[in-house]
């Protein structure tokens, strides 16, 4: 950023700054870069909960009205 003077007459000073268009672009990709890992635990996590749901679902399907487990 160039051409950039603290004013206290002047609070919208974005139009009147010169930025360097290239640097700007380069550093805007290194410090965006995406993070993927959330994704991944995301995925575990909906997995974990579809074993659990589908494991309590099975379970509940071999129960009689008592609540004893039928069969293995």
């Amino acid at each position: 950023v160039h051409n950039y003077k603290p004013a206290i007459l002047i609070r919208d000073t974005g139009r009147f700054l010169r930025v360097d268009v290239p640097t700007r672009v380069d550093k805007q990709r290194e410090w965006n870069k995406p993070v993927w890992w959330p994704a991944g635990l995301l995925l575990l996590a909906a997995a974990a909960l579809y074993w659990v749901a589908h494991s309590n679902l099975k379970r509940r399907e071999r129960t009689n009205a008592r609540g004893e487990v039928l069969a293995s």
